[in-house]
């Protein structure tokens, strides 16, 4: 018995040694920093751009080796040949919680499904019938800041109840209140619990098997928190059709969810659980990232004391002076050109989603190098 199993994990470690070492020999061209054995790159997160001319070789403990790169002219590579790339596999786990969403899935799926919903959300008229739901929930944010005790705060935690609060109630309708309530909002203490997790996994060589990660208490988390989100979204989903099946299309103003439900592809429209799906990856997708955006941009301004003035008087200019009972429409917000500069230099200066990962699902030629893959 032993010996039989003795032969089982010696195969299997043969096995991934050759295939690491295949991988090795495809991407060996590429330069690489000085390797740490075992651990390979883990504690060493080069600069590519500075020292190897912009793609080396990287290794993160004894996992597949892949090349980093900031290289103009390799990416132009990798889009013109975007049939052959896929995502990178850590994205498998975000499928427990965004199933086959926009983030997750390939291919034509990705994007027949991104076609449909660029075109829905696109559509004139959108943006203008939030921008109340925008003004209401700033409002809340300037109180909440006021309040504050302190003259130090964790303004990021606090833009991401307010990102979340937004979302919420643009994409569903649903007044979650986590901005005021903290301590009271599941949903919202649910999908910080679900990225905490999946960060934990990404960082965590042991919990990067699902055999290993299914005995964590991480997996029992996140079961836990998902069940919370799936239970919350399933019930508006559920109201929304009863909603339809009553009125029909003619709602005035919609929301996110509504218009998702409109969405066509190829004949078909989308199910409960795409509709889940969706929901969920526009959550992920904008929750963090914007936040991190709106905390930088907070900090940028308050580094700045000048651009502060500037901004000020921007603000003066537009109300006449009048920003105590100042209302925001969708025509005034783009009469903010000085504010509209100063975001887009601070997502120049901070990169908000510093890297991404894509996995070639066909061996490719590139240059003068032997095919990798």
């Amino acid at each position: 018995m032993y010996f039989f199993l003795f032969c089982i994990v010696t195969l299997v470690l043969m096995w991934f040694i050759t295939h690491l070492h295949n991988i090795y020999n495809h991407l060996k061209e590429f330069p690489a920093p000085p390797i740490v054995p075992v651990l390979g790159h883990v504690f060493d997160y080069v600069d590519p751009k500075i020292n190897h001319g912009g793609v080396i070789r990287q290794y993160i403990g004894p996992r597949k080796p892949s090349l980093a790169t900031a290289n103009r002219d390799f990416l132009q590579f990798l889009c013109r040949h975007s049939k052959y790339i896929g995502k990178a596999k850590y994205y498998r786990y975000l499928k427990p919680w965004l199933g086959e969403g926009l983030l997750t899935s390939d291919g034509h799926q990705w994007l027949s499904r991104r076609k449909a919903l660029t075109s829905s959300f696109t559509q004139s008229g959108v943006l203008r019938n939030f921008v109340g739901v925008f003004e209401e929930k700033s409002d809340q944010l300037i109180k909440e800041i006021n309040d504050l005790s302190s003259d130090k705060a964790n303004v990021h935690l606090i833009m991401k109840r307010f990102t979340l609060d937004v979302f919420c109630e643009t994409a569903m309708r649903v007044s979650l209140s986590s901005l005021a309530n903290s301590a009271d909002s599941n949903y919202a203490i649910s999908i910080e619990s679900v990225c905490e997790v999946i960060q934990n996994r990404m960082t965590s060589f042991m919990k990067n098997f699902d055999f290993f990660f299914q005995f964590s208490s991480d997996c029992t988390r996140e079961k836990k928190n998902l069940a919370v989100i799936d239970g919350m979204l399933h019930k508006i989903i559920k109201a929304k059709h009863q909603e339809r099946r009553q009125i029909g299309n003619a709602k005035e103003r919609k929301d996110m969810l509504d218009l998702m439900m409109e969405v066509d592809i190829e004949g078909k429209t989308l199910s409960s659980s795409e509709l889940r799906a969706h929901v969920n990856s526009f959550t992920f997708a904008g929750y963090d990232t914007t936040s991190s955006a709106m905390s930088l941009v907070l900090y940028e301004i308050a580094e700045n004391p000048s651009i502060q003035e500037k901004l000020l008087e921007e603000q003066m200019q537009i109300f006449s002076g009048k920003l105590n009972n100042a209302s925001v429409t969708y025509e005034i917000l783009h009469k903010m050109a000085y504010l509209d500069m100063v975001i887009k230099e601070t997502l120049r200066l901070h990169t908000i989603v510093p890297c991404i990962g894509k996995r070639a699902t066909k061996d490719l030629q590139y240059g003068n190098l032997p095919e990798l893959y």
